[in-house]
């Protein structure tokens, strides 16, 4: 078997389709399997894949009580016969070269991990490339290059031997174990190539009406992102690219979220003081120097403007997904 996709799956029925029959129609010719885990749905999820597992014999549907997306990759990581691992969200879906391009790449190199450019997709065919590229350096780039586990390709073995694993019970549980991964690889690759397809038409649980608490899952998340860095003795030789891990998906990624809410506006304060303590010169960063003045701009609001205004200009305007 060379490759093992994951995909985690939670009341998903309306998206289902469209993300299997992505997978199942690539054209890459090799073994593949998709591992599918059932995350406790209360919809029609688990009946539509079970018909897909009928239908197809390299589909597997594992079935759960409810314990989240991580507990799900992590049981499907066990359970995983390819060469090679590969995440796809099941809201989200893939370019039908993905696997073979992928593959080739990865194998051709002898590589730990491959990583490709995305789309974030806001449906009726609205696209927005994101470009995976902050730096020539391979590796630092992949520590750098979305911290999200999909749209990525790595090496079974090389995944299960670093030890790392999926932060369960808690959200926002990729950051703490992906960028790792890639300061651990022995070698990394970008395809400059979007293939794949990040839904941002689909509202995240997370992003409800009412303030969720475990918003706040993100400072456990964080802790442990810099705390894996440093047991494998990697947090000096790449403190410039934690410090930028902390200053994009933490300090502005956070901040947003917590914005949309008059609860979350004491955790702004939280996040800050965070981030002084771990990194008091985080704007001199070599990354954030770099930056275009209005993305300069947005971080430092973030950092620096009254919580209480930030969140009344946050909720006043229409934001992106963040």
């Amino acid at each position: 078997m060379n490759i093992s996709v994951i995909i985690p799956a939670f009341n998903a029925e309306k998206y289902i389709d469209k993300c299997l029959d992505y997978l199942l129609n690539q054209d890459y010719k090799l073994n593949y399997e998709i591992i599918i885990v059932d995350d406790g749905s209360k919809d029609e999820t688990l009946k539509i894949l079970k018909k897909y597992e009928k239908k197809h014999p390299n589909i597997k549907v594992i079935s759960q009580k409810n314990s989240g997306q991580a507990v799900a990759r992590n049981r499907a990581i066990d359970l995983a016969k390819g060469k090679y691992l590969m995440f796809v969200d099941i809201d989200d879906f893939v370019d039908k070269t993905i696997l073979s391009k992928m593959f080739s790449a990865v194998d051709k190199e002898n590589a730990d991990l491959v990583y490709c450019d995305y789309y974030e997709y806001y449906g009726d065919d609205k696209l927005i490339l994101k470009e995976n590229y902050f730096t020539d350096d391979s590796k630092k780039n992949g520590i750098l290059a979305n911290f999200a586990p999909w749209g990525k390709l790595y090496r079974t073995e090389f995944f299960k031997k670093s030890g790392l694993r999926f932060l369960e019970g808690k959200l926002f549980e990729d950051i703490a174990i992906v960028p790792v991964l890639a300061a651990l690889s022995n070698k990394s690759i970008r395809l400059a190539e979007p293939l794949y397809y990040y839904n941002c038409s689909n509202v995240s649980s997370i992003r409800k009406k009412t303030y969720n608490k475990k918003l706040e899952d993100v400072f456990v998340s964080i802790e442990e992102t810099y705390n894996n860095f440093k047991s494998k003795k990697l947090l000096y030789k790449y403190y410039d690219e934690i410090e930028f891990i902390y200053l994009n998906s933490f300090l502005r990624g956070s901040v947003m979220r917590f914005a949309d809410f008059k609860e979350g506006i004491p955790n702004i304060t939280r996040v800050r003081k965070t981030i002084r303590e771990k990194f008091p010169k985080i704007l001199s960063n070599i990354y954030y120097k770099n930056l275009s003045i209005k993305e300069k701009s947005i971080y430092l609001a973030c950092m620096y403007m009254p919580p209480k205004i930030f969140g009344l200009l946050k909720r006043s305007i229409k934001c992106k997904k963040y």
